[in-house]
């Protein structure tokens, strides 16, 4: 009954108060909150969200990953570091040091399965905070107002830039490996699409390593269209995902 974004748990399919595009791909995602240790930023990241799906800056689908980057990974370094205030040092000075600590903990930071985090990972965090702290800093009036911190005040244009162009990470992709699936290999596996459509009590019969297997169907269809409407055109899956389910209009006089 209260103000939507104040809720620790948000899952549009419960509440229709939060913004979400028509055939939103994460529609069904929720969001959790409570874990993130900080109150005064667990608050932001929630108000920061918020502002930025009315105001079109954000879409629903692009949170998750945000939500992991914010309430994850920096929270868990601002932990570590002993920092516990919205404008993370005490002098302009200082905060680009914080700034470089972050990064570097990211590049020693470890993934679910042992391995550091990838570049994109590590650069998509940095984006992610860079964006967040930019807004903050930029709306800190309103900020202080609406979470009742006055902390959030103390930001200044610093905060717009906690990392110079050169410092973000990403991947050059002009030396990286080419991302592409050879037309034999994709023949290969559009040939075996209809296995998704084929009901779960269903299998098909498959050569895998030279050696003939029945594969179980998935019984999702829908996932079989859009799979090959993705191969067809080109397109994102999450384009795909979020097309109307009627998307041809007839050419007048036809």
């Amino acid at each position: 009954d209260g103000v939507w974004w104040r809720e620790d748990v948000w899952e549009p399919r419960r509440d229709p108060r939060i913004p979400v595009r028509e055939h939103e791909a994460l529609g069904n995602a929720r969001l959790r909150f409570a874990e993130i240790t900080q109150a005064w930023l667990r608050e932001a990241i929630k108000w920061f969200f918020a502002s930025a799906l009315e105001r079109g800056l954000l879409v629903w689908s692009t949170l998750p990953g945000y939500r992991t980057y914010l309430g994850s990974y920096f929270s868990e370094f601002l932990l570590q570091a002993g920092v516990d205030h919205p404008r993370l040092a005490s002098s302009e000075g200082e905060l680009r040091g914080v700034a470089l600590s972050f990064l570097a903990h990211l590049r020693r930071r470890r993934g679910r399965r042992g391995g550091p985090l990838s570049l994109v990972s590590v650069g998509l965090c940095q984006s992610a905070v860079s964006t967040f702290y930019a807004f903050m800093a930029d709306h800190r009036h309103e900020a202080t107002k609406a979470l009742d911190e006055p902390g959030w005040l103390e930001l200044s244009d610093a905060h717009a830039r906690l990392w110079r162009a050169g410092e973000f990470v990403r991947r050059d992709r002009r030396t990286g490996p080419v991302d592409y699936i050879d037309p034999e290999a994709l023949g290969r596996i559009v040939s075996q699409l209809d296995i998704l459509a084929l009901p779960r009590d269903q299998t098909k019969t498959v050569l895998i390593d030279g050696e003939q297997r029945p594969i179980a169907g998935r019984g999702d269809p829908q996932a079989m269209r859009a799979f090959l409407l993705e191969v067809l055109t080109g397109r994102r899956i999450n384009e795909i995902l979020l097309i109307d389910p009627e998307p041809l209009i007839a050419l007048p006089g036809i």
